[in-house]
């Protein structure tokens, strides 16, 4: 991608991407073949974004892929997911950033959507990308925050969305009421925080533990300029 002589049409910067990144489109998997650590996936782009920025315009493409084979679909097995941003710069497309296969999902299926926002006042964009996994009745769901960080784009936040256990222990049997939890974790972006460069997380955690309503808790999450990432409370690390 570096140094390709195009203005920055989407659509066929996505091509190129694709193409680039994971090799020639095959109709009949409809998507890009893929070999990652012995296993065959094919990826897709599930989502493009084109923002224009003072220093020129920029894609954001998040893909994701699957197993192309239903052997290596294992409970434990994970899809894969590559996010990249592409850079108008000169009347030149360069790829500024990217990470072509990260490990998300279960049984060979990386999540199939993800939501596209703004992380700081100075146009630094990124992705907040949910996965999970239940296991012997316990579940955990949780919102990675995938953003640039030097050429590559890495999870600088790992904070769960949804917490249970009631596979395991249900909150509606009398015998493991008392052990009962199903949290949920509500995340938003406070971007009335124009003095840094990453704006913070809020969190909000609701539900039942212990089998009973607690009461809301909010942390609000900074972001650690020098190590480049947000500072997540032990509270809320994900502990299924």
């Amino acid at each position: 991608m570096t140094g390709t002589a195009w203005a920055l049409d989407a659509d066929a910067a996505l091509k190129h991407l694709m193409q680039e990144q994971y090799g020639a489109y095959s109709a009949r998997a409809k998507g890009w073949p893929f070999q990652f650590e012995g296993i065959a996936y094919v990826m897709k782009p599930i989502q493009s974004k084109k923002v224009a920025t003072p220093m020129g315009e920029r894609l954001y493409v998040f893909a994701a892929g699957n197993v192309a084979n239903e052997k290596d679909g294992s409970h434990a097995a994970s899809g894969l997911a590559g996010a990249f941003v592409i850079e108008e710069k000169d009347g030149k497309l360069n790829l500024a950033a990217s990470s072509k296969a990260m490990k998300y999902g279960s049984f060979g299926a990386a999540p199939d959507t993800v939501k596209f926002m703004q992380f700081g006042p100075d146009h630094y964009y990124g992705w907040l990308y949910e996965s999970g996994y239940t296991g012997q009745g316990y579940t955990s769901s949780y919102n990675d925050v995938l953003l640039p960080r030097g050429k590559g784009v890495a999870a600088l936040a790992s904070i769960p969305s949804h917490m249970d256990n009631e596979g395991a222990k249900p909150c509606d049997d009398k015998a493991t009421k008392a052990e009962c939890e199903s949290l949920d974790f509500d995340l938003k972006i406070d971007t009335a925080r124009a003095d840094v460069k990453v704006y913070p997380l809020v969190v909000t955690r609701t539900g039942i533990q212990k089998g009973r309503e607690t009461r809301p808790q909010t942390w609000s999450i900074g972001f650690d300029e020098k190590k480049w990432s947000y500072s997540v409370p032990a509270a809320l690390k994900v502990q299924y």
